[in-house]
């Protein structure tokens, strides 16, 4: 169908503007079609009779196709199978482009959607004088059409029966026909309070008169001449695709009578530059200006309270937006691809910022969101690369996934003090940012929340978050200090990964398994203390630690998984609290690791998985003196390490002294500072 449609020239336009429509949001349309259309087909068979295939239903006969290849002059027969013709189904002489004219008998009533669209050989239709009901878009595309003539049976013509009918100049309205009128060839309701359709062959300006108070669906689409048009005063409603590829306006001046602005109004009138939208309007509707290329400057009215999806999509040369304090929700993707967009001031009483919102705003400098946020949905400030500074709201609760992403020139983010949820990715790629200060409103940081963020250098978590995620701050390469709250029970693979300049680690204590490749490559870690909650340390989570040399390994620890420390070339000592865990063959792989042990723990022997295992057991064992000092005896297991620290008030330690016992005792003496009135002294490992 797809394929067919794109071969098409479309009157003056290329193939590519088509296949651009189609491809934007025409394509849904087609579905809807192509569901009704094939409906009854489900449900009746189909029957074949010369060029027609058409099934049967109620005893009357309705046509489903016809034969692409017939050429010439047809009148449609009346009957089928032995029953009457009353409709023509949707779509079914699509495409019969070698027809010249049709006659539609009077035993039709009805004519479905695109019934005859792209007949683009048609010159002359006939309709039966007992049709009373129209499709949608029944002649899209029958470029060569000049006049139709609509019965005085006719009650309903659908939206956008004559799009795209490029040579159409005149409709001519039966006498008699209480619904429908015309006046200088345009089609109108019989009171011309509503303006069905404008013959796109017609003048290139237009007045709509005063009478009217609805434009119809698609009543000027696809007329590309059209260069000027006035909108009477009483228009209080501009319908579904009114103007939709009105590629020749350039200005539009929306009276302030107007209330709804529908899907589609103005999307791609691509020459037009300004539009002010009325303070009577409430809703900017889907895609209404859409594809405005050339629009540079768009007021929105005071009193507007939904902007929806994709009402300004692709406007790229709009370089600034004010939204007013009576919007309360802005739509997915309403300003997306606004590539000249600079400044965005959203007002204070918008709720929602829709998923996409802004998305690929990529000049956008300049971001004010109103202190009634809630929501910042998903891909809402995507790609825009030179947004340099970012306040969120206290009332936002949620920041959806990838709401910031790729915005590589933020300097400075504060996150309200609200918000519970930082969505996956939400700040991925945020190079240029330098601190990253969670609340403790937070739960929960997200898949990959702050990946990548390679400028950050401080971190603080917020002391109420549950859960960091996968790859939540993996990348964080200049990050110096890793600080987990003890409210943290998860922690996602690969969460603190490539952390390349981290050189202090506190993991919570309330963490019992540390995932896989979760602190891979802190490549500036020197020690680290696994604390007394964990009980299963992952595969490679501590991979490529290229300068540990010392870990604590925590009392619950029983498992230690394949190449948990793989490449931890200077790691010498591993001292565990508890009893002697499962540890995988390969778990210290390319290490020079000895494992060392406590009194009282269990299941332990000489060696594990090749390596020396030793009873760790320092201990004071005596004091002497001497006329100008004092010596310390330490006795333990042969070949341990220990370290004597010192402090002068029990809260900080400094080494002072450090050695193996390699004979099983050491002695040592302090002769940094003999003026201090007290000092203290212990043993611990290194």
């Amino acid at each position: 169908m797809f394929d067919v449609f794109c071969s098409f020239q479309l009157a003056d336009e290329t193939v590519q503007t088509l296949t651009y429509r189609v491809n934007m949001k025409k394509i849904i349309y087609f579905w809807i079609y192509l569901i009704i259309l094939t409906e009854p087909l489900l449900t009746h068979a189909a029957y074949q009779e010369g060029p027609y295939s058409f099934i049967v239903t109620n005893g009357q006969a309705i046509i489903t196709s016809f034969d692409t290849s017939y050429s010439g002059d047809l009148v449609i027969t009346n009957m089928l199978g032995g029953y009457p013709v009353t409709s023509i189904g949707n779509f079914a002489f699509f495409c019969c482009t070698r027809l010249s004219s049709i006659v539609i008998p009077e035993s039709v009533t009805k004519i479905g959607n695109l019934a005859f669209s792209w007949c683009n050989g048609l010159t002359n239709v006939v309709i039966g004088k007992n049709v009373t009901t129209i499709g949608s878009r029944v002649f899209y595309g029958c470029k060569n059409l000049i006049s139709i003539t609509i019965p005085r049976s006719m009650t309903n013509i659908a939206g956008g029966a004559f799009c795209f009918c490029s040579g159409l100049k005149e409709f001519i309205v039966e006498e008699g026909n209480p619904n429908l009128s015309t006046m200088d060839g345009v089609l109108f309701d019989k009171s011309q309070t509503k303006l069905i359709a404008f013959p796109i062959g017609k003048s290139c300006e237009y007045i709509i008169p005063n009478t009217v108070n609805t434009i119809g669906t698609e009543a000027f689409a696809w007329h590309f001449g059209l260069t000027n048009i006035l909108i009477g005063t009483n228009v209080t409603t501009i319908g579904e695709g009114a103007f939709n590829n009105c590629y020749g306006l350039t200005n539009i001046i929306i009276p302030d009578s107007v209330i709804t602005i529908g899907e589609s109004a103005f999307s791609d009138c691509t020459n037009l530059t300004s539009v002010i939208i009325p303070d009577n309007v409430v809703t900017v509707g889907k895609w209404s200006f859409s594809n405005c290329y050339s629009l540079t400057n768009a007021v929105i009215g005071k009193n507007v309270t939904t902007i929806c999806d994709y009402a300004f999509y692709n406007c790229g040369n709009l370089s600034r937006v004010i939204i007013p304090d009576s919007v309360t929700n802005i739509g997915q993707s309403a300003f997306c691809c606004c590539y000249g967009l600079t400044s965005a001031l959203i007002g204070n009483n918008v709720a929602i910022v829709g998923d996409s919102a802004f998305e690929n705003c990529i000049n956008l400098t300049n971001l004010i969101l109103g202190n009634s946020v809630t929501t910042i949905g998903n891909k809402a400030f995507f790609y825009c690369t030179n947004l340099g500074n970012t306040i969120i709201p206290n009332k936002v609760t949620t920041i959806g996934s990838n709401a910031f992403e790729n915005c590589f020139n933020l300097t400075n983010l504060v996150i309200g003090n609200s918000v519970i949820t930082i969505g996956d990715k939400a700040f991925h790629w945020c190079i240029s940012l330098p601190n990253i200060i969670i609340p403790d409103s937070v739960i929960t940081i997200g898949n990959g929340a702050f990946q990548s963020c390679s400028g950050v250098t401080n971190l603080i978590i917020g002391k109420n978050v549950t859960t960091i995620s996968d790859r939540a701050f993996s990348g964080c390469a200049s990050l110096q200090n890793i600080i987990i709250p003890d409210s943290v029970i998860t922690l996602g693979a690969n969460a603190f990964n490539d952390c390349f300049s981290a050189t202090n680690l506190i993991i919570g204590n309330n963490i019992t398994f540390i995932n896989l490749f979760t602190f891979g490559n802190l490549s500036s870690l020197s020690t680290l203390n696994i604390p007394d909650s964990v009980t299963d340390i992952s595969f490679r989570a501590f991979s490529n630690c290229s300068n540990l040399s010392n870990i604590v390994i925590g009392k619950s620890v029983t498992r230690i998984h394949d190449l948990a420390f793989l490449d931890c070339e200077k790691l010498q000592h591993v001292y565990f609290k508890g009893n002697a865990p499962s540890i995988a063959e390969r778990a210290f792989n390319n290490t020079p690791a000895k494992f060392f042990y406590l009194p009282g723990t269990e299941g332990w022997k000489d060696t594990l998985i090749n390596r020396p295992a030793l009873l760790w057991n320092p201990q004071f064992s005596g004091l002497f003196f001497s006329k100008t000092n004092f010596y310390f005896i330490v006795t333990g297991t042969v070949g341990i390490p220990i370290s004597i620290e010192v402090s002068t008030n029990l809260l900080s330690w400094s080494p002072l002294f450090t050695c193996y016992l390699n004979e099983g005792i050491s002695a040592f003496t302090d002769t940094t500072d003999a003026s201090s009135t007290a000092r203290f002294y212990r043993i611990a490992g290194w």
